[in-house]
Parts: structure tokens; sequence; C-alpha cells
């Protein structure tokens, strides 16, 4: 029988991903350094490591490293299999694979060669239901844990499905991933933190993070990351918008879907390295318009445009933290300047591969039939979760070239 105490949980424990002597020694002595092979420069800047990636990768263009080797649900699945919105993936250590279904709001089970093992979860309010479930992570003791925004909790199960336990939290939950040690990293926003950038400036009793650490039960003991003001209601939430992975060190990895960068953190929450990327575009200022209409009845309705480009939907780092994979925008929006408003651009994607440094390996790209997909990395390959495509998971094993 197990007990129905919530998920264990210790204080963080986070190491900072090692870095060769030759590399400290060479920044302490020059400050900047020009990478010979790599043709990237790496800086020491007020103590934070910066690492300036070329536009080039190091493997070289034409490379492309992904091979893609399995399909899970898509069109071709049986009914029991089929996927909608495919938002979540973990492996377990007996290689069952479980996928979290957003839009049908269960968790699907796949054996190590793809058998449909079952599911468990469903719409609702109750034990072990779901309202809008955004993430799954799974636990030192190989319990999974969902995040559940319509439901505001953290609910536990078993490998097998079987319901443990939930704890209600007073904030937005986002994307969630567990260390070894237990602790439980959130991407989340306070209530008062949509009022507050409304109103131009951040007021609220607790710090405002981009990440959460919580306890056992759910209580934040910390955080990592600075937030950034926008004006408008929604810009903050979108433009501080990142996706968390740790290393095998539980060293927290951000990646930020609005701006050309990826942030290490180390274990006192420091911000210590930030790998800049070579996007195919700048970023653009978030702009936010809203427009009043008097109906006719005398309601008043109230539109809201917003103009930013995405830059970045997916984040992962391969188990033994060797490789970071992003998945990234290749072209932008048709809503440039100079752009005829019924001009259509098809929006390109690719996986961006680094180094556990963060220096660019090689751009694979996907094409426009991956549109904002996200990623997971687990021991057997590099998953593409396609909710808004073919609704399928893809597997990709990496094949460096010779």
């Amino acid at each position: 029988m197990r007990s129905s105490t919530y998920f264990p949980g210790r204080l963080m424990r986070l190491t900072l991903l090692a870095l060769s002597g030759a590399v400290l020694i060479a920044l302490t002595a020059c400050g900047r350094k020009q990478h010979e092979e790599w043709g990237g420069e790496i800086v020491l800047e007020d103590g934070v490591l910066h690492i300036y990636n070329p536009s080039m990768p190091l493997w070289g263009i034409d490379v492309k490293p992904l091979v893609e080797t399995e399909v899970l649900g898509g069109p071709g699945a049986v009914e029991e299999a089929f996927l909608a919105e495919p938002i979540a993936l973990v492996c377990g250590r007996d290689g069952t694979r479980y996928v979290l279904e957003g839009k049908d709001a269960r968790i699907l089970r796949f054996d190590a060669v793809g058998a449909f093992l079952g599911s468990f979860g469903r719409q609702g309010a109750g034990p072990g239901e779901f309202a809008s479930p955004t993430d799954l992570t799974i636990l030192p003791d190989n319990d999974l844990l969902v995040a559940d925004s319509g439901n505001r909790r953290l609910s536990r199960f078993t490998q097998d499905g079987e319901f443990l336990d939930s704890v209600t939290l007073q904030r937005d939950l986002g994307q969630i991933v567990a260390s070894r040690t237990g602790d439980i990293y959130l991407h989340a926003q306070p209530r008062t933190m949509a009022v507050s950038i409304r109103m131009g400036a951040l007021e609220s009793e607790e710090e405002l993070t981009l990440i959460d650490i919580l306890d056992a039960r759910g209580r934040r003991t910390g955080g990592f990351g600075s937030l950034e003001e926008y004006e408008g209601l929604m810009l903050g939430s979108w433009m501080n918008r990142v996706q968390p992975a740790l290393t095998t060190g539980d060293s927290l990895v951000l990646n930020y879907l609005g701006k050309d960068r990826i942030e290490v953190y180390t274990p006192d929450g420091v911000l210590a390295r930030v790998a800049h990327r070579s996007l195919p575009f700048e970023p653009v200022e978030p702009m936010e318009q809203s427009r009043q209409t008097v109906n006719d009845d005398g309601t008043i309705s109230v539109s809201i445009l917003f103009e930013f480009d995405i830059l970045s939907t997916g984040f992962a780092v391969h188990p033994d933290g060797r490789w970071w994979a992003a998945l990234i925008a290749l072209t932008q929006t048709g809503r440039r300047e100079g752009t005829e408003e019924d001009e259509e651009i098809s929006q390109g994607w690719a996986v961006d591969l680094f180094d556990a440094t963060g220096r660019w390996l090689a751009r694979h790209p996907l094409g426009p039939e991956y549109p904002m997909a996200l990623l997971d990395w687990g021991p057997d390959g590099l998953y593409i979760l396609n909710p808004y495509g073919d609704a399928a998971v893809h597997r990709f094993e990496v094949v460096p070239p010779r």
C-alpha cells in the first residue's frame, strides 16, 4: 500500500557544469579568447561566462545530424493510442515512454518498442483528473508528477497510473522539471504579476522570478532568473517565457522563447553562463495595440493585437549532459515592414544542437510541418512533440559527422 504522503523533496543541490581547466585559465589570463576551431568567442564579463556563437555551426551548414527512428501516435495510430495534442514526454527506467496529452487530459504509455500499454487520467477536477495539464516530469522514486494549470495543482501517480496525491498551488503552472534530489522547478507566475505588469511596475510581496523552486509540500523556497517589465497585460507573460531543463549535475538551464540566449545557473542561484545563439533574424521589441468597439447593444468589446517574433518553442538537455537541443523559427512571420498584408510567409523550423558548454554544433531544418513543436530528450533519443502539426511524437537519434 502506497503512502499518501506527498512526493519527497530536499534542499536544492545544484552543481555548475564542468569547464575544462584550460578554458578557465585562458579566460582568467586574457579575459577574451577566440576559439581556433569553433569560430565563436568566449568572454568572461563580471563573473559571467558568455559564449557568443558564430553565424556558422561547428559541424557546418550542410550537416543534418538528426535521423528519425520512430513515430508514436499520429494519423496512423490505433484509436486507443491516437494523440490529439502531445505536450510532454518522459522515459521510465525500464524504457516505457509516458506522453502527456493536453487536449484529452490523459497520459498514454508506450513500451520500449512502441507498443501501446494503456492510458490514465481524464478531464475533470476530481482526484487523478486534469483541467488543462501543462507538463509532466519523473521524480527520483520513479513516480510521475503532472502540472495541472486548470486545477492549479501538482498531481502524483505511480508509473502504472495509480493516483497517489496532489497539492494545490496559488499560482499558474507552466513547465516543470524534477531534480535528482526531488526538488521541483516550476515556470509559473503569481496572479499579481499580470496586473502589476499592466500597471508598468512589479508590485508583489513575494520575489518574482522566472523559475520557482518548490519543497516537498509545494511551498516556494526560492527561484531563478530575473523578470523584465513590458507594458501590457500579456506581454510580460510571453516575453518572460522560458523552458527549463536540468543537467546531470542538476544545474538549471533556461531557454528563452523570445530572446536570443540560453542561461545556466550556479548552486546559489547566480547566473554563471550565457550561450548567445545565432538566429536567422533579430528579435523585435514587442508591441501591444488595443481597440475598443461599441456594440449595437451598448456593450464594449476590446481587441488586443500582440506583435513579436516567436523564436524558440522547445528545449531539452541530453540525459548525460553531452548535448542541448533548441527548436527555433527559421523565418519570421509575414507582418514585418514592407510585407503586404495578404502575403503569407511559410514559417520554417529547425533544431539547433549545442554541446554541454553552449557551443553551436549544427542546425537541422524541419520545414513548416513542425509549427511550435516541443522537445524532450530520453535515453533513446531526442523526441519532437508536434501538437499543432500531425499531433505525433517523433523520435530522432543524433549522428555526429565523422
